[in-house]
């Protein structure tokens, strides 16, 4: 059964590829090429929704790379896509199918003991609440994630937990918090070249929370840089901004 389902992948795939063909390769080539378009279709997913923020076409992308890995048979790769298909969902306001998504994710990880797979799908669970207005589980998510990467001293997964962190507890007001967690993600920041999703999203969070404290003047300086960052991005061709300033949702 797990050969039929790998070469009607492929025939669906290939519909002009005649049987005579398709017959005369052997089940590893088959499988290899197979593995090449689901790899094509979930890289041009993360590319849509990255650098064009175009969330439709991403999503169409994830399912064909989706229904591909599902014939292919390989746990770690679906619960990959079916994270990245829960965010989405998530992003585009489905939040019972983000969830159920994101929690098939967390079971799959949790079977094959991937343990940064658990905490990266911990910390989607903690943006999906986040879009939900569920701020209390969106706290709970990040923090259960982030103590996972700080014990792992995975700096950029550190910096994108305190970002998050920083926002909500802003939102919540809790001050004290989100200036402790704006100074951490500060040096964090410091010590190496990092994505640039998460260097905007640091600066963005950062304006946020001075600016919510009537601190212009650090208020204006990280808002420069965000800006400054911005279109630097824009004049490449990058179609971005922070995720916080994408979801909306302002203090």
């Amino acid at each position: 059964m797990r050969y039929l389902l790998l070469l009607s992948a492929l025939c669906w795939l290939c519909p002009f590829r005649s049987w005579a063909q398709t017959g005369s390769d052997s089940l590893l080539e088959v499988r290899h090429e197979t593995v090449e378009r689901a790899i094509d279709w979930q890289n041009e997913g993360f590319r849509k929704e990255e650098l064009e923020n175009d969330l439709q076409r991403a999503l169409l992308c994830t399912d064909s790379a989706l229904s591909l890995w599902v014939a292919l048979q390989e746990p770690l790769e679906i619960a990959n896509l079916r994270k990245f298909k829960g965010y989405l969902l998530g992003r585009m306001g489905d939040f019972p199918g983000g969830k159920k998504e994101l929690y098939e994710a967390l079971s799959a990880y949790t079977r094959q003991q991937a343990a940064f797979g658990v905490a990266a799908t911990q910390y989607d669970l903690g943006r999906l609440c986040m879009h939900a207005l569920d701020y209390d589980s969106a706290v709970h998510y990040t923090r259960t994630a982030l103590r996972f990467w700080d014990t792992e001293k995975q700096d950029y997964r550190r910096l994108l937990g305190r970002n998050q962190l920083i926002y909500l507890e802003t939102w919540r007001l809790n001050f004290p918090e989100a200036e402790r967690l704006q100074a951490e993600a500060a040096a964090l920041l410091e010590t190496g070249d990092f994505h640039w999703q998460g260097t905007l999203d640091f600066y963005f969070v950062s304006a946020a929370f001075y600016e919510q404290q009537a601190r212009w003047q650090s208020y204006e300086s990280y808002r420069k840089r965000y800006l400054q960052l911005l279109d630097t991005l824009q004049k490449d061709g990058v179609k971005t901004s922070s995720y916080f300033e994408r979801m909306m949702l302002k203090p």
